[in-house]
């Protein structure tokens, strides 16, 4: 869906090639894929990118939903040379120390019936961003589960996930195309201490065996 704006979108598979249907087996491998190995795949996309004669390296953002939306966090810490960062319901960074090293602004969003991110969490993302002076959305969309943005049928008929896409690709295009001023919450979305990994793990182990979302691991 991206690219058919025009963006060049990469899709890095951080999971080196292992694929798998089974919950458990899924939690396995993201608890014994290290964030170090993230960082270096990402670092190695970046130059792949940099190395492309119709791409600006000056305006690259990261983007993820989930999983995904963490290691998006995690790698615009890593390199802040990042335009902007996208975070998709996953696991956030709230410490405003560590934020400072953010130096595009960042999109966040969450469903207010996430099991996974509790609300105060998000809270804190917020204020965290906010207190590391990190230009910010944060954007909870009520009675959403995780996982809520999922196909593009679903963007495509609009609702939550169509408003939670629109609103990525407003951000987008203000903070890498320069065409918009601002990028204001939707109706019905409002913005809202972060558990470890080993616990946000099983609480999406839960969310995704017996929770009512679906998942979204990603768009071209």
């Amino acid at each position: 869906l991206l690219a058919k704006e025009g963006y060049i979108v990469v899709a890095p598979d951080t999971m080196r090639g292992q694929t798998t249907e089974w919950i458990p087996r899924a939690i396995y491998q993201t608890l014994t894929t290290r964030p170090e190995d993230i960082n270096a795949d990402l670092d190695s996309v970046f130059a792949w990118i940099k190395a492309q004669p119709d791409a600006d390296s000056a305006r690259v953002a990261t983007a993820g939903f989930c999983f995904g939306g963490r290691a998006s966090l995690m790698y615009s810490l890593h390199n802040p040379v990042m335009s902007a960062t996208v975070v998709f319901y996953g696991a956030p960074e709230t410490d405003p120390a560590k934020l400072k090293a953010l130096r595009g602004p960042t999109l966040g969003i969450f469903g207010g019936a996430d099991t996974t991110i509790p609300l105060d969490q998000v809270e804190a993302f917020r204020k965290g961003l906010t207190e590391a002076g990190v230009r910010n959305t944060v954007s909870v969309y009520d009675g959403e589960p995780h996982g809520f943005v999922h196909d593009a049928a679903g963007i495509a008929a609009g609702g939550a996930q169509g408003k939670a896409w629109t609103q990525m690709t407003d951000f987008l295009k203000d903070n890498l195309q320069g065409t918009r001023a601002s990028v204001p919450d939707p109706d019905g979305a409002t913005a809202s201490t972060t558990p470890t990994p080993l616990s946000y793990l099983f609480a999406l182990a839960y969310e995704h065996s017996f929770g009512m979302g679906g998942h979204g691991h990603g768009h071209g």
